[in-house]
């Protein structure tokens, strides 16, 4: 593969626009929800999905504290477009028990990582049942391709492969999980960085445009930021730093004072 840089991030943005054709087609008519939260992962399939759908609903979780809410204002700025905000306090006893016949008849983990972000999932999904929704769209997956997690920074010299393995274990336990809640709804998981053929291209990518080494730091996922950049997104969400869904939305913290766990 081309190390040119401008040419990766060129065909990345044409592997994905064909992910998008074709979901175009797959979808027709009717309308699909996109989780947002701001970040650059789905702040890139949100900028596709205006593009490219029928009127694409936006949906997060974002309480009053949540990191998220000046990112998520700088996403509906850009494209001007109401999202619909879920309060991660809204849960019930009730929820917590669905989630948990839902992870275990899974075979997955129901610890407070699993659980945290199987809930807030839950709250998603749940409405956008009530929207009358049929598929929900994210930006998983991008994380085991492009590296996003702080760990793969130990990685650096066979990150690809470690990313590889992480895609067929982390990123399968991830989908498995999002996939089953969505299907207690009757709504459809639609992850457009794991479709073929963007996926295999993508992490072929040489780590270190992944890993990008700038003035001794080391950029995660750079490569992607590029594409986001090429795409007009906002600088600040281009270059915002990798925070996960459970902490970024408050989610575990709220199910931790709930079912008194200490963190």
């Amino acid at each position: 593969m081309s190390e040119n840089i401008e040419i990766i991030v060129d065909e990345l943005i044409t592997l994905l626009k064909g992910n998008f054709e074709g979901l175009k087609a797959l979808l027709k008519d009717q309308k699909a929800g996109i989780v947002v939260s701001g970040g650059l992962d789905s702040s890139i399939i949100a900028h596709l999905s205006q593009c490219y759908l029928e009127e694409p609903i936006y949906l997060s979780l974002a309480g009053e504290s949540s990191l998220d809410k000046p990112f998520l204002d700088l996403l509906s700025n850009h494209l001007n477009k109401k999202i619909e905000i879920i309060d991660p306090k809204i849960f019930s006893q009730k929820d917590i028990d669905n989630i948990k016949r839902i992870l275990e008849k899974e075979n997955i983990e129901t610890n407070l990582t699993q659980m945290s972000l199987a809930l807030g999932f839950y709250l998603v999904a749940t409405k956008a049942k009530e929207l009358g929704l049929k598929y929900l769209l994210t930006g998983q997956g991008s994380d085991e391709i492009f590296g996003g997690y702080a760990r793969y920074k130990n990685y650096a010299s066979d990150l690809n492969k470690c990313l590889e393995s992480d895609f067929e274990t982390v990123g399968r336990i991830d989908y498995k999980r999002d996939s089953a809640i969505l299907h207690h709804f009757d709504i459809e998981l639609i992850n457009p960085y794991e479709q073929e053929p963007f996926l295999k291209y993508a992490l072929d990518i040489p780590s270190n445009l992944k890993l990008y080494t700038k003035e001794n730091t080391i950029i995660e996922k750079y490569i992607l930021r590029l594409v986001a950049q090429k795409l007009d997104l906002p600088e600040e969400i281009v270059w915002r730093p990798k925070k996960a869904f459970q902490y970024s939305s408050r989610m575990q913290k709220l199910l931790a004072a709930y079912l008194g766990i200490r963190t």
